[in-house]
């Protein structure tokens, strides 16, 4: 992974916390006036983060009572090409997602959902043999 990636990831992540802050702040808001806010503060940002130089592009979305009230791509897909982000850009993530799934696993177990312990199958079941 070059330098410049692992300047990009910390601008990214950022952001989807800004987002998820503004949307925590507005829990009362209709979904209308969350992205309202969402424009009036996170766009800029964004826009300001690209122009810098600081992040190639961004695709984001939040999600809100399991309805998506916010999608928006920023910038460009790769540095070097004018192909846009769009809000349904794919990327390749490599291993930064591993520490979503491991921390999405572990709220399940403290939910009681999910047994550490228990076969896979137990969860996935078409992983058993035959």
């Amino acid at each position: 992974m070059t330098a410049h990636k692992f300047l990009f990831l910390p601008v990214a992540l950022t952001f989807c916390l800004l987002a998820a802050s503004i949307c925590a702040q507005t829990s009362e808001t209709s979904p209308a006036g969350e992205v309202t806010r969402l424009q009036k503060e996170l766009e800029p940002k964004i826009s300001d983060a690209i122009s810098k130089g600081q992040l190639p592009g961004l695709a984001i979305g939040v999600v809100k009572n399991g309805k998506l009230v916010y999608a928006k791509g920023f910038g460009v897909a790769k540095l070097g090409t004018s192909t846009p982000v769009t809000s349904r850009s794919l990327f390749h993530m490599a291993s930064v997602t591993k520490t979503f799934v491991a921390t999405a696993v572990m709220q399940l177990v403290e939910q009681g959902k999910i047994d550490l312990d228990a076969p896979i199958t137990k969860y996935l079941p078409l992983l058993q043999n035959g």
